[in-house]
């Protein structure tokens, strides 16, 4: 049977909260209202339940249709071993790196992507670190508790775009249920989402011309990710019938390793706060 080794799919269970002040669908945000950190829901990549065999499920399938909105080449995939609980700082860093691409000044004297063909580079050993660590200060990670909080990583991204003399806004996706469609939205028009997870189960897919075999690879807690992609299978029988359609949100997931991949998205159960990110 012929494999084709997709990318990783991340499966994300978990309880939603309530990012608090945040009010009206839709709503554009220019700043992040303040909020009591200290009780906030904190973000800090702490170690999952790790996977006990490899194939979770198998779907059997007479045939499928996809469907995909995804950026070009992506957004980088900048990850830290030089700070602890740093997720939040390392989400920020990949949208900043995104958009360094239409404004170099972002991440002064690097460039974050191959002029020639316009994917990201590989994080270096001096510029992004830098980034990553300025966000790390700005975002107070580890200051008010373990990690960051939603506000903490919002302003301070935000303070650090506008201390490079550039504007930001957010548009948030879920001020009560995630919004699909203005997630959908929102990559169609080349604006990544940050994502603020509870509970993230990686995984990995082996397709063939009749099935598809989900693989756990890996889990993570209370992370933060990028979104920059939507993937929809529909899946039918023998009679053309379609029994099943699973939706998916491509990310960023900040590790060295499985550095991207899918988020299950048929719930938002998992979700606790999604901002697409706008820098002018």
């Amino acid at each position: 049977m012929k494999s084709i080794l997709k990318k990783c799919i991340c499966s994300i269970v978990a309880c939603a909260t309530l990012f608090g002040g945040v009010i009206g669908l839709f709503s554009q945000k220019s700043s992040v209202a303040s909020a009591d950190v200290v009780t906030e829901t904190r973000y800090y990549d702490a170690p999952g339940v790790m996977p006990i065999s490899g194939t979770d499920e198998t779907i059997t399938f007479a045939r499928k249709e996809e469907t995909e909105i995804v950026f070009p080449n992506a957004v980088p995939n900048y990850f830290t071993s030089d700070y602890d609980n740093a997720c939040g700082p390392v989400a920020g860093a990949n949208i900043v790196g995104f958009y360094d691409k239409y404004y170099e000044d972002l991440i002064p004297g690097y460039t974050a992507y191959y002029p020639a063909n316009g994917r990201y580079r590989r994080p270096d050993a001096t510029y992004v670190p830098a980034l990553i660590g300025d966000l790390y200060t700005l975002m107070q990670t580890n200051v008010w508790g373990i990690g960051v909080s939603e506000t903490e990583c919002l302003n301070g991204l935000q303070t650090y775009v506008q201390g490079k003399n550039r504007s930001l806004s957010y548009t948030n996706l879920k001020p009560l249920a995630f919004d699909l469609t203005a997630y959908k939205n929102a990559i169609s028009n080349n604006k990544p989402v940050l994502l603020f997870c509870a509970t993230t189960e990686v995984y990995d897919i082996a397709t063939s011309d009749v099935q598809d075999e989900i693989l756990f690879m890996m889990s993570s807690n209370a992370h933060i990710v990028v979104g920059y992609g939507y993937y929809e299978i529909k899946y039918y029988d023998a009679n053309d019938v379609n029994f099943r359609t699973d939706v998916y949100l491509e990310v960023a997931t900040g590790w060295l390793t499985t550095s991207s991949g899918y988020l299950k998205a048929n719930n938002s159960f998992w979700l606790n706060g999604a901002y697409a990110v706008n820098i002018t």
